[in-house]
């Protein structure tokens, strides 16, 4: 059961693309976006990577961000800290610390 539940945590933190953009769904779509068209995940989908427009910006959450909030590299898990907004929309692929409430997660591997 808590294998299941940590699945589904996994799966909801760790989406393709953030709600808050709708991917566009072809190539020539992706491209004129200025996105990544190409296959990803295990699933090898077609899906678009865009830029994230907030790329950079300094968070202590993901809900700050189009993408996600990033832990620097060398910060502790379960230290407080600031991070930045992911340059990308899509995580799959990513191995990565987040930042929740101005603490980091151990990270989060997204395919």
């Amino acid at each position: 059961m808590r294998a299941v539940v940590c699945g589904l945590i996994l799966l909801s933190a760790v989406s393709p693309v953030s709600p808050a953009a709708a991917a566009p769904a072809t190539r020539a779509e992706c491209e004129a976006a200025g996105g990544r068209w190409g296959r990803y995940g295990i699933r090898q989908q077609e899906l678009c990577d865009l830029p994230a427009r907030d790329a950079g910006k300094a968070c202590t959450d993901s809900s700050a961000c189009v993408s996600a909030c990033i832990a620097p590299a060398s910060a502790p898990v379960g230290s407080q800290a600031e991070g930045t907004c992911y340059g990308r929309t899509l995580l799959l692929g990513t191995c990565l610390k987040h930042v929740r409430g101005g603490v980091v997660t151990p990270p989060l591997c997204g395919d």
